[in-house]
């Protein structure tokens, strides 16, 4: 056996195991993009001159601290916790820790208006439960860059 072909051998199983996603891993990942677009929205409307940080090839929790430390009149500590918790399970390819995610992500719910679906951790852990996730999060994330655009007028559309 070459010496590529035992690396190949090395991560071929893991790879096996992702190869077909599944509508939950579909909605995580979909979610993910369109939250980390977000985030890009919020930080346009921040910055003068946004493409500095656009090209500063930040990292996703990088982000949500920049655009965290801008939020004007909020510093909504359950929701900051939901949206880096949720990057947390979006990144863990091998689901090692992800039910103690998923409760500490539950945690941050309890308290809201909460689907009956979401009651206990195990209903974060379907593709509803994490579709009304990334729901909530987008939906904070543009009520946040309205906020910022009338903050800056002049960057509004």
């Amino acid at each position: 056996m070459s010496d590529q072909a035992k690396h190949l051998k090395r991560y071929q199983k893991e790879l096996e195991g992702h190869l077909v996603l599944d509508d939950l891993g579909q909605i995580v990942l979909k979610g993910h993009l369109l939250i980390e677009k977000a985030l890009n929205n919020v930080i346009t409307a921040i910055f003068a001159h946004p493409e500095y940080v656009e090209g500063g090839n930040f990292g996703f929790a990088q982000k949500v601290r920049i655009v965290r430390a801008y939020a004007p009149g909020t510093d909504s500590a359950d929701m900051w916790g939901r949206i880096s918790t949720r990057n947390e399970i979006a990144h863990n390819l091998d689901h090692s820790g992800r039910k103690r995610r998923i409760e500490e992500l539950h945690r941050y719910m309890v308290g809201d208006i909460t689907p009956e679906l979401l009651k206990t951790p195990e209903g974060l852990n379907t593709p509803a439960g994490a579709l009304i996730v990334c729901l909530e999060c987008l939906g904070f994330l543009s009520s946040l860059e309205a906020k910022v655009r009338k903050l800056h007028p002049s960057k509004s559309g």
